[in-house]
């Protein structure tokens, strides 16, 4: 059959023909209607499945949020110390954020910090009882966060700071697919909560400059296992062919893994040297902000394809990176970071050929 203008609009897509006649059809239409048109092949029509907006964001997402949350089982017993300590990381964080993603990502904190009570706080393990508090937290506060960071008012000493994913939709980049937003009160916003060393542990280790470097790696790096580390294997500097050992302790980088900033990176790859006789050691300098590595910014999703440009040298998914081998991981030696020897090289697209791409997925 034979399409025509007037078939077209008699089939009730009109629309669409008027869109590709072009603007001029209004005042020729009725003399070109029944002109044939080109007929488009039946096996080029389907449908074809897009993502909806919020995949697409999330996907690709470059602005998030943070609330900040001192929770304690008495809040009268909260110093003013421990509260404008906690008000100056979230002040500065949104700028330490952008620095660590080398201008590629914004973190909103403007959120006041909020004050939480909860009769108790952590369990006998020294855990946070996250299964109350973010409920709790989701009681008096909206559903707009992408992270919480919460702060423990509390005597003890013997809670290390950790991250807990609440979500990842997230293929290619070594995790499961999960979605534990209802079960915490969220209605699919959140994808994670840091918890920071007690208030007691930072305040008496004397760790209290606006910038100190430990105050904002702690956040930096336990909001980077968002993301990662969990592509490839625990290094074992064996040369058996595989890869992907860029990771020690099953969530970090290798050690060895080249920066190519002159400081350690937020999940602990490090700067290495030369010594002058093939061996490297490791540099120490130290910043107010330690960048994150390019391939985290891949993880995160901040890095394109086009790829991209970091302190003017620009950076691709064939952009390689060195592994030293400096002991420690799974190799059976301890770390030395004086001596290490150059073991192998990994790229983006090494990760990819492995992973497969990165892309936002439903959970099962």
């Amino acid at each position: 059959m034979e399409l025509t203008r007037r078939s077209l609009i008699k089939g009730g897509i009109g629309v669409l023909a008027t869109a590709l006649l072009g603007s001029g059809c209004d005042n020729h239409l009725d003399s070109n209607l029944d002109q044939p048109i080109l007929e488009i092949p039946p096996t080029t029509i389907y449908p074809i499945k897009i993502k909806d907006k919020l995949e697409f964001e999330r996907e690709h997402q470059k602005d998030f949020s943070m609330a900040f949350v001192i929770v304690s089982p008495n809040l009268n017993n909260v110093s003013e110390e421990e509260r404008e300590y906690v008000d100056a990381i979230r002040r500065n964080f949104e700028w330490g954020f952008n620095e660590a993603t080398s201008n590629l990502a914004i973190m909103d904190t403007s959120y006041a910090p909020v004050l939480l009570e909860h009769t108790e706080v952590v369990s006998p393990e020294g855990d946070l009882l996250i299964g109350e508090v973010i409920p709790k937290f989701f009681d008096s506060n909206l559903d707009s966060f992408d992270f919480i960071s919460f702060y423990p008012a509390i005597s003890r000493s013997d809670l290390h700071p950790y991250h807990h994913p609440i979500q990842n939709k997230l293929s290619g980049i070594g995790s499961a697919i999960f979605d534990w937003t209802e079960r915490y009160g969220s209605s699919g916003r959140l994808l994670g909560v840091n918890i920071i060393s007690t208030l007691a542990e930072y305040l008496s280790s004397g760790n209290k400059q606006l910038l100190d470097p430990q105050k904002m790696g702690a956040e930096l790096h336990e909001l980077g296992h968002t993301w990662g580390v969990k592509v490839g294997h625990n290094f074992t500097g064996k040369n058996d062919g595989t890869k992907l050992e860029l990771r020690q302790d099953n969530i970090h980088f290798y050690r060895g893994l080249q920066s190519p900033f002159n400081s350690t990176t937020p999940m602990n790859s490090d700067h290495w040297v030369p010594n002058g006789d093939g061996t490297y050691h490791r540099l120490t300098e130290k910043f107010p902000v330690e960048p994150y590595h390019p391939i985290q910014l891949y993880f995160m999703g901040l890095f394109p394809e086009e790829g991209i440009e970091i302190d003017g040298i620009k950076y691709t998914y064939d952009t390689s990176f060195q592994i030293y081998d400096c002991g420690g991981a799974d190799t059976g030696r301890p770390f030395n970071p004086e001596h290490a020897v150059p073991h192998s090289q990994v790229s983006i697209n090494d990760i990819i050929q492995v992973e497969g791409s990165r892309q936002w997925m439903e959970a099962p």
